[in-house]
């Protein structure tokens, strides 16, 4: 499986609180867009209830959306192990891009998000234009 879900099958899912995947070898994108319908320049999708979104072992994993993913009751967000994982456009709301932070397992570099860490950890923020670089 390259794709977990499209656009059109996320939209069916309006009460979807966590997405965890974990140990997909082939897995490439979280959300695959259908080329083939309307906008794909810069294509938004709104995900009003999700709360936790967990990536582990993905090593195929290059997007989690192509796109900006609205994100407003996101709590969590952690990918460990996604080697080749482009940075996310997560917002929490418009216009305001997910703050990451930088963390080590063994020699492995992850990528968290935890808001309740967030409101105590001033000093370790790393907007997403600095989150990813070193990888």
């Amino acid at each position: 499986m390259k794709i977990l879900m499209t656009p059109e099958l996320l939209a069916q899912l309006q009460n979807l609180e966590t997405v965890s995947v974990v140990s997909c070898e082939s897995m490439e994108e979280i959300v695959g867009e259908s080329y083939c319908s309307g906008n794909t320049s810069n294509p938004t999708i709104t995900l009003s209830k999700v709360r936790s979104l967990k990536l582990n072992f993905l090593s195929q994993l290059t997007f989690v959306f192509r796109g900006i993913m609205l994100c407003p009751s996101l709590h969590y967000f952690e990918a460990s192990y996604c080697e080749k994982l482009s940075p996310p456009h997560i917002e929490i709301k418009e216009g305001c891009k997910l703050q990451m932070q930088k963390a080590w397992m063994g020699q492995e570099i992850y990528w968290k998000y935890d808001s309740q860490e967030q409101e105590h950890e001033q000093e370790d923020k790393y907007t997403d234009e600095n989150f990813w670089h070193g990888i």
